[in-house]
């Protein structure tokens, strides 16, 4: 769990100093590694899932703890690039059904998602 806050049209993980910003809010999210490879560099195929909604949360907190999203030049990614963050499924209560709904996208086939076995 971290404390994100804006900074112009950035977001700053302000972890441990919370106090120090009135305007840092509380950002909650869990991943877990699906697959970690080595070539062409290290990378690592996670599953994330947020607990709240902040802006840039997922890359912010990634990038705080040195493992910037492959291709966020704004994050600290040494790849220029689209941004590796795909989102592969959403899951909510239909309001007026009360249906659990569900939808999934396949990986895409292209780099970096392309160097992981399906």
């Amino acid at each position: 769990m971290d404390y994100l806050r804006k900074e112009g049209n950035v977001a700053v993980a302000v972890t441990g100093r919370e106090q120090e910003f009135a305007d840092a809010k509380i950002a909650a999210l869990h991943y877990r590694i699906l697959e970690e490879i080595n070539a062409p560099s290290p990378l690592a195929l996670a599953d994330v899932t947020i607990g709240t909604g902040r802006f840039h949360q997922i890359r912010v907190q990634f990038a705080s703890r040195k493992h910037p999203l492959w291709g966020d030049g704004k994050y600290g990614s040494r790849v220029k690039g689209a941004i590796a963050l795909q989102s592969c499924g959403l899951q909510f209560v239909h309001p007026d059904t009360g249906r659990i709904m569900n939808f999934t996208l396949p990986l895409p086939d292209t780099a970096p998602w392309n160097l992981f076995a399906e």
